[in-house]
């Protein structure tokens, strides 16, 4: 039974003090000299039956349960439990791991022809395996998929495009570690084109892989990073300069006039309408009459206030519809300005006086037909107490 977790880092701190030192039937054999007494415990603690399965070792010669100051032992270590971490021969080795490869393992790692643990992070071997875990996670931001349990980022590009996190030792040595990081960086800005920059690395990736085989293609990827930043950097200057401030400006600058002439077409389309409301009170006014003084005036006074009605009632409809188009102009002002915020935030705000005026003008223009309604009701029930005053007596 374990008594004690033992870290991956002390047991590299003791494969160190070993001496000749070397690889051989996949474990890590030497010859260690007990040189004190917290080494001794340490060493019987480690070598206990409790430790056996967390930390295989083989003691080719001394005795493990009587380990004193002074011993030479002879031993031969493998790999500990996974979760201690993973030791292995050579970077070749490590690299083979899916987990360790694409960056998705938490448990450390110990290499032995390069003598480096992942938590040196000033080695080189350490640099290169941390650039590739930052590259992969940009990479699944462009990706479509990544596929954990695989290690497989899959991309949509005119079908499914698979490109597996596997790659040898050669690749990561010649990877060209200022590009990795500065493709990573690019990737990781979180801005107003976010999502295009990510659209624009996954057809660089796609187009640099087209002809490569499934197997080879994360490799590839590696060796030709600077074409791929190249690429990606050709792509994003391309989309930039289509989004230039003068274009967006432009496009802002018709959307305002556009929508300033279908806000103004509102009164228009009614002006008629308008310019019957004085009229349609000055004709009920003259036409209203005492029903003594004329025969049939009652009648005469009953028509002219239901034509007044009637015209009153199709002004509000007029009103009503072109109220709803107002409305309409106004979601399709919010949707453009939104649109814009979506590609860049700053320019959307060096925008918005654009869409404040339109704004502007679209309650002025509700506030003339509430007025213009109002007007009318007003019109209407005077024309009322005037036909009630003038015909009640037959009433």
């Amino acid at each position: 039974m374990t008594k004690k977790k033992i870290s991956l880092f002390d047991l590299t701190e003791l494969f160190r003090q070993m001496q000749s030192r070397q690889w051989r039937d996949g474990r890590l054999h030497g010859e260690l000299h007990v040189n004190d007494v917290a080494m001794a415990d340490f060493l019987r603690e480690l070598l206990s039956d409790g430790n056996a399965d967390a930390y295989p070792c083989l003691v080719e010669s001394g005795d493990p349960e009587s380990i004193g100051v002074g011993d030479v032992l002879h031993l031969g270590f493998g790999s500990p439990r996974t979760s201690v971490g993973l030791v292995v021969e050579s970077a070749a080795a490590l690299v083979r791991n899916r987990e360790i490869a694409a960056g998705t393992a938490d448990h450390s790692w110990y290499v032995f022809d390069e003598d480096v643990a992942s938590w040196e992070s000033n080695s080189d071997l350490c640099a290169r395996i941390s650039a590739v875990k930052r590259l992969v996670i940009a990479f699944e931001s462009s990706a479509a998929l990544f596929d954990h349990r695989k290690s497989t980022l899959i991309f949509l590009r005119n079908g499914r495009f698979d490109v597996p996190i596997a790659y040898d030792v050669d690749a990561l040595k010649s990877m060209d570690l200022t590009s990795a990081r500065d493709l990573a960086a690019a990737l990781e800005l979180d801005d107003g084109h976010t999502a295009q920059r990510r659209e624009i690395c996954c057809t660089a990736v796609c187009e640099l892989l087209a002809n490569t085989s499934v197997g080879s293609r994360f490799s590839l990827i590696l060796t030709r990073l600077p074409e791929l930043q190249s690429r990606f950097d050709d792509g994003y200057r391309l989309f930039a300069s289509s989004f230039s401030f003068e274009k967006i400006r432009d496009e802002a600058e018709t959307v305002r006039i556009e929508y300033t002439a279908k806000i103004h077409k509102t009164l228009a389309d009614i002006q008629g309408q308008l310019l019957g409301i004085p009229i349609s009170t000055i004709v009920v006014a003259t036409q209203f009459k005492e029903v003594s003084s004329t025969p049939g005036q009652l009648w005469i006074n009953v028509a002219v206030m239901v034509g007044a009605t009637i015209f009153c009632a199709l002004l509000f409809i007029a009103i009503w519809n072109q109220k709803h188009s107002l409305d309409v102009i106004s979601e399709e002002v919010t949707r453009h300005e939104n649109v814009l915020k979506k590609q860049s935030e700053d320019l959307a705000s060096r925008l918005s006086g654009i869409f404040d005026k339109l704004r502007d003008r679209i309650f002025w223009h509700e506030t003339a037909l509430a007025i213009i309604g109002a007007v009318a009701i007003i019109a209407w029930l005077v024309g009322v107490a005037v036909f009630w005053m003038l015909t009640r007596a037959q009433m």
